[in-house]
């Protein structure tokens, strides 16, 4: 991907998944935390994309508690590829964190992008780049059942409201073209799919794949990477990164479509508020 190169990628992705999902920063002397309202449940949050500064590890996950320990909040800290999973993973695992879900981070590039189809015709399904209140509140119903997260008592359970404002705050960078489209699968006038593109520059970065469990595995899915991959082509963009559950089915459709795996990046939760 040179002359992209992947410390390029990585500040990409880290700036658009930071963008979407995540609602403040907490400057602390040994880096800096991304912190959210909206991950897993009231009492969770998450720091990722740690720059860990002459620090060692100890001392900064100290103080990462110590201020999470301030806002009544349980950390959920995520690796990222210049954090190691391993690594991690032997510091916080003996300090009562427990591994949550791991996700791959992946990357296509300009020429695996002018090699798909993008024209594809799929039978009954059509697609909508959201641009009014409506068509948000179908594209949050779709995320919302199709995409669900681990609970605290390790289940699958479905998102609550507190993800609306990171759509909404997407929906109107969109509205205002500050590099960003919501696009919406209907199949036979019915919501069904939804995916968020959020673009910078020559890098544009797909997350937020929705798609209803009825449908999965059918033309809907194909019509959706289309509609994505289209745009993202529409945009001219030399590079696209996301970010999936590791070893699930949006992974291998990326596959599918040329993407690379970069790195992974694993969830560890503390299993106590109180530090």
């Amino acid at each position: 991907m040179d002359p992209l190169t992947y410390e390029y990628l990585e500040k990409k992705h880290l700036s658009f998944f930071l963008g979407t999902f995540l609602t403040g920063t907490e400057p602390l002397s040994t880096g800096t935390i991304y912190w959210s309202e909206s991950v897993m449940s009231p009492v969770l949050n998450f720091v990722t994309g740690v720059q860990l500064a002459d620090r060692p590890l100890p001392e900064w996950v100290e103080e990462m508690e110590s201020a999470f320990h301030k806002l009544g909040r349980r950390p959920c800290v995520y690796s990222t590829p210049n954090v190691q999973p391993p690594l991690l993973g032997n510091l916080l695992m003996p300090k009562g964190y427990k591994a949550a879900h791991r996700d791959t981070w992946m990357a296509l590039d300009a020429a695996g992008l002018s090699a798909v189809r993008v024209n594809d015709s799929h039978p009954g399904c059509s697609v909508v780049q959201v641009g009014s209140q409506e068509q948000l509140d179908s594209f949050f119903a779709v995320f919302q059942r199709a995409y669900s997260v681990l609970g605290d008592n390790s289940t699958e359970v479905q998102l609550t409201d507190d993800y609306r404002p990171c759509w909404e705050r997407v929906f109107t960078r969109s509205q205002k073209g500050e590099g960003a489209s919501l696009l919406l699968i209907e199949k036979d006038g019915k919501a069904v799919a939804a995916v968020a593109l959020i673009h910078d520059g020559e890098a544009g970065g797909l997350y937020g794949f929705s798609v209803l469990p009825e449908v999965r595995g059918t033309e809907v899915e194909r019509a959706m990477d289309h509609a994505a991959l289209s745009k993202a082509r529409e945009l001219n963009l030399k590079v696209l990164l996301s970010q999936v559950a590791a070893g699930g089915e949006d992974e291998k459709a990326l596959e599918k479509w040329g993407f690379q795996k970069l790195g992974s990046c694993v969830g560890l939760v503390a299993t106590t508020v109180t530090f």
